[in-house]
């Protein structure tokens, strides 16, 4: 079986495994969950409230429009 993360073959110790690794630092499970964090599904979006991901992260978080003239 392929890694989901870094794509190395790997032998499955359990039918639930899917990453190579799951121990220490940096390891393959932990990078997968966390680049994915942000992601989010068009139903979630709307149970939240919002219309679009745009919308989402404008409100969300804070942007700095540097468009004024100095």
């Amino acid at each position: 079986m392929k890694c989901l993360m870094c794509g190395k073959e790997f032998k499955r110790h359990s039918c639930n495994q899917k990453f190579c690794s799951n121990k220490g630092r940096n390891n393959c499970k932990d990078r997968y969950h966390n680049k994915n964090r942000l992601k989010l599904s068009e139903a979630r979006f709307k149970y939240l409230g919002y219309k679009s991901e745009e919308e989402f992260f404008e409100k969300k978080f804070v942007y700095c429009d540097f468009q004024d003239d100095f």
